[in-house]
C-alpha cells in the first residue's frame, strides 16, 4: 500500500493532448466545479436538445460515396471477394 499511496501522490492531473477549437480547460474546469457546488441546478441547465442529422443532410463533402457492384456483391455474399 506503501507503493500505492506515493504514486497517488505523484500522480499529475491528465492534461489532454488534443487542442479544440472551441473552450478551453479553463472552461471545463469551471464546469466541473460548478457541479460540485450547485449540483442539481446544473443537471437542469445541462439537459440541452441535441439535433440528429440524417445522411442527405449533410454537407456533399461528409456524405458518404454510393456503394459500386463489386462492393455490394462483397456484402451480399458475406466477405471480401
Amino acid at each position: 500500500t506503501l507503493i500505492f499511496t506515493r504514486s497517488l501522490q505523484v500522480m499529475k492531473p491528465h492534461v489532454p493532448l488534443i487542442k479544440f477549437r472551441k473552450g478551453s480547460q479553463e472552461s471545463t474546469g469551471d464546469l466541473r466545479k460548478a457541479n460540485t457546488i450547485h449540483g442539481s441546478a446544473n443537471k437542469q441547465q445541462m439537459n440541452t436538445v441535441t439535433r440528429e442529422l440524417e445522411d442527405n443532410q449533410l454537407p456533399l463533402k461528409f456524405r458518404r460515396l454510393p456503394l459500386g457492384d463489386r462492393e455490394i456483391e462483397a456484402i451480399n455474399s458475406g466477405g471480401c471477394i
